[in-house]
Order: C-alpha cells, then sequence, then structure tokens
C-alpha cells in the first residue's frame, strides 16, 4: 500500500504540472482557438489510467509469484503479437473501402489478437515496470525513508506507464530563431488534414512556425508508450521518461523551461540515461547468447550521411536568422527538404520549428549544441550510471554543467 500512496501523490503533482507547463493552453493564449477541437486531455487520461492501474495492484496484491522465465516470455510474446497488429492493421487502411470482404476478413484476424493483448496489458506492464525498477535500484537511484524503528527503502517515483495511443505534440518557434514557444499536446490519430489546418492556422493567424509531431513517449503519469513499439525501444523510451519525473523533484527537472540550454541538458540526460537503462534491462532479461556475441565485420560508410546533411542545414538556416534573413532561412529549408527527398529521407516539414524540437536532443543530428558531448564525458568520468543521474540531477544552470566537468 506504500507504493500506491506513492502513486496517488505523484499522480495528482504531474498532473498539476502538466496543466502548468503548457502541454494545454489556456483559454487567453492565442493558440487555444486554434487548438481547441483537437486538444489532448491529459487530466482526464491521467485520472482514467492511474485508478485502472490502481485497481489491478489490489487485485493482484495477494497473487502468486510467476517465474522469471515465465514473465520474460509473456512480455515478448506481448510485443511479438503488436507486431502482428500493427500490420494487419496497416494492411486495413491500404484496402479499398468497398472491399468488404477483404476488411471483414482482416477485422476477423485482429479480433482475437486485441483481446488477448487487452487481457495481458496489465501484466506486461507490471512485469516491465519491475525490472526496470530492478535495474535502477542496482544504480542506486532509490529514497530512503528514516522511520523510528528502521530504514524504509522506496523507488520514488514508482515506474509506472501505459502502454496506448499517444497524444501528438504541436511545436510552435519564432521566425526569427530557433527556440521552442509553445507545447501543445493533441489527440492522438488526428488525419493528416486536420494536422495541417492546426499547424496553417498557428503560421498564418500568429506568425509563428509550427509542426505537429510524433512522439515516442510522453511523461504523463503514467508514462504513455506506444503499443507497437519494440520492446528495446519501449524499454529505453519508459526509462527516459522515468527519468524526466526522477529530475522532477530535484533542481535540474525544476529548472527544465528556464532556458532553452536547461531544456537541452534534461532532455539529453534522460537519453542517455534512458538507453543504458534499456540497455541492461535488455542485456538482464531478454537478450539471447547470439544477441550478446559482438557481431564482426567491416564498417560500411553510407552512401549519404543524413546527420551530417541535417546539421549542415540546422548550422546554415542559424546564419541566415542570425543575419536577420528569415525568408531566405526559410526558402532554403524548403529546398533541402526536397533535397533530402531525393535521397529517399521525406520529412513531412523541415521548418523553425522542426529544428526546436529535435534540437533540444543534443545527441540528436538537428542540433549543434555542444551540450551531448559535455554530457557524454560527465557520463564517462562518473563511476556508474546512477553517479550519473545524481550528479546531472543537481545541475539548476548551464554553466554548472562545465564545473561538473572541471571537478
Amino acid at each position: 500500500m506504500k507504493r500506491n500512496i506513492g502513486l496517488i501523490i505523484l499522480a495528482l503533482m504531474i498532473g498539476v504540472v502538466g496543466l502548468k507547463s503548457g502541454v494545454s493552453p489556456a483559454q487567453r493564449d492565442p493558440l487555444y482557438p486554434i487548438t481547441r477541437p483537437y486538444t489532448f486531455d491529459l487530466v482526464g487520461w491521467e485520472l482514467g489510467h492511474f485508478f485502472d492501474k490502481w485497481v489491478y495492484s489490489v487485485k493482484n496484491l495477494f497473487k502468486d509469484s510467476r517465474s522469471e522465465e515465465y514473465e520474460v516470455t509473456l512480455v515478448e510474446d506481448y510485443f511479438a503479437r503488436a507486431e502482428e497488429i500493427a500490420s494487419l492493421e496497416s494492411k486495413l487502411t491500404k484496402l479499398d473501402p468497398k472491399d468488404n470482404s477483404g476488411q471483414e476478413s482482416l477485422q476477423r484476424q485482429l479480433a482475437p489478437l486485441k483481446g488477448e493483448q487487452k487481457q495481458q496489458e496489465n501484466d506486461v506492464e507490471a512485469i516491465i515496470e519491475k525490472q526496470i525498477g530492478q535495474v535502477l535500484r542496482d544504480e542506486g537511484l532509490y529514497t530512503t525513508l528514516s522511520l523510528p524503528f528502521r530504514h524504509l527503502t522506496l523507488m520514488f517515483p514508482p515506474v509506472d506507464f501505459e502502454l496506448g495511443g499517444l497524444p501528438q505534440l504541436l511545436i510552435t518557434s519564432p521566425r526569427y530563431k530557433i527556440e521552442v514557444k509553445e507545447k501543445v499536446l493533441l489527440r492522438s490519430h488526428l488525419s493528416l488534414e486536420e494536422i495541417e489546418a492546426v499547424e496553417d492556422n498557428a503560421e498564418r493567424e500568429l506568425g509563428l512556425s509550427a509542426l505537429v509531431v510524433s512522439i515516442g513517449g510522453f511523461a504523463s503519469y503514467p508514462v504513455i508508450i506506444p503499443e507497437a513499439t519494440p520492446l528495446p525501444e519501449a524499454l529505453s523510451t519508459i526509462a527516459h521518461e522515468w527519468l524526466h519525473g526522477y529530475f522532477f523533484f530535484r533542481p535540474l527537472g525544476q529548472h527544465y523551461d528556464s532556458s532553452y540550454e536547461m531544456t537541452t541538458i534534461n532532455e539529453t540526460a534522460a537519453d542517455i540515461g534512458g538507453q543504458e537503462i534499456g540497455s541492461l534491462v535488455w542485456q538482464h532479461f531478454y537478450a539471447k547468447d547470439e544477441d550478446k556475441e559482438e557481431t564482426k565485420g567491416e564498417e560500411t560508410q553510407p552512401a549519404f550521411d543524413f546527420n551530417k546533411e541535417l546539421r549542415e542545414i540546422r548550422q546554415t538556416v542559424d546564419n541566415y536568422l542570425s543575419r536577420g534573413e528569415i525568408e531566405a532561412a526559410e526558402t532554403f529549408m524548403r529546398e533541402k527538404r526536397d533535397f533530402l527527398a531525393s535521397k529517399g529521407l521525406t520529412l513531412r516539414k523541415l521548418n523553425q520549428a522542426y529544428f526546436a524540437f529535435y534540437g533540444s536532443y543534443a545527441d540528436d543530428p538537428a542540433s549543434v549544441s555542444p551540450i551531448g558531448g559535455q554530457l557524454a564525458r560527465l557520463r564517462q568520468k562518473s563511476l556508474s550510471l546512477g553517479e550519473f543521474i545524481k550528479t546531472v540531477a543537481k545541475i539548476s544552470r548551464p554553466q554548472d554543467l562545465g564545473e561538473r566537468l572541471e571537478e
């Protein structure tokens, strides 16, 4: 029950943070009339899913423990089935609407698969939460409460996530510089016409650069992860979003929005930590012997280096904008988007908002920030992953990162 009390407190706190962080604009916000028909109900989602998880925890409080082998098999089967469901749904969307027999055939195949997924979803979530929690404890990322007669260790925040439909995110940036101005959560499964209407209205009526993006995970509470995510990626994404919850109660997370640099430190630190935690969970529970063996062979140079090209585009755009040449920058980005498409790399839109969003991850090719290299060096200096996370969690100003490296 201690865990459930912690969940209730944290869910309420994260709900308040979601309202204050700009993911749902206030009525006086100029974006409100543009996004209102499409806004994702974050508070309603959290309340509904949080209490579902609480009921599940109570029902399974006295359930017999299952073997690790059984749990691993259950998770693997779930994610294999999710891949099969995604494949059938993709075929369904490509069918001619008049092909009734084809649609009925696919729906008949999907129905039992979805039923099995729904039946196993809570069990799979609980298993993965336990596995990630075990790695976090091994890294010393727990909280100790000193009580009169004993010391109590808690995983706070508890690892908690939901497999389901992920909202989309509207990013806006000023046209004259690359910087996140606002972020608004939108409902999942918006049509392309609806997405373009939101973007066009934000750009035309407010003079902003706008982009609606699909995200791999969202740090609500519980964390939301797409059902069709491959298992290794899901493990890292859950860990990434858990780290945002961990940082929230420490200086790093509390200064997330104080500057673009602090946002970048938060996101990049969560990326580094999330990838490593996910890898540790994968290696401990899921990797087969053949996965653990190093593959040998000559490295081949890709015919086209997307990362290099995108960084060069970003640098050129920054140069245009620093000289106040906004239209030239936007023309250049449209031309480069067409160039990337000719290389088989299709971006629906390439604009200031694109670089503002992806550039906040310093290890992304859309970023020109030195923060990624600095955090990588800090991780190398740290004796363990846990030490790195605890060290970076204390950062409250961009210059703190350089000071930590000099220590």
